[in-house]
């Protein structure tokens, strides 16, 4: 898990950007224009995912970042899955204990990993 802060201008959710980390490189901007912003010092989570269409775009980014500045501390499996397959970087603030061994069974798909 990273121990950099959430930018200031991150909007309250489960998707942000951590603070001094992001390059400008300006992937979150190109494939999610309406999900994220940027100042003069780097990109941020304006907007939290809405919808299924929203959501999907979110494991996108995070995939194509450089630097895994864009993290995910929620909880629904299928993101959370969605973005483990997509990259090797851990991303998710929340992975369950033993995650690389586990699979969820589809009816669990969208519910909270229980703590």
């Amino acid at each position: 898990m990273s121990k950099r802060p959430r930018y200031h201008l991150n909007v309250t959710g489960d998707f942000y950007v951590e603070s001094d980390c992001c390059t400008m490189c300006g992937v979150p901007l190109a494939q999610a224009p309406d999900l994220f912003g940027e100042d003069a010092e780097q990109c941020y989570v304006r907007k939290q995912p809405t919808g299924s269409t929203e959501l999907a775009r979110m494991p996108e980014v995070v995939h194509m970042q450089e630097l895994g500045c864009i993290r995910d501390r929620g909880r629904a499996l299928d993101v959370i899955m969605t973005i483990h397959a997509c990259t090797t970087r851990s991303t998710s603030s929340t992975l369950p204990a033993g995650f690389g061994r586990w699979r969820a069974p589809s009816a669990a798909r969208s519910q909270p990993v229980s703590s």
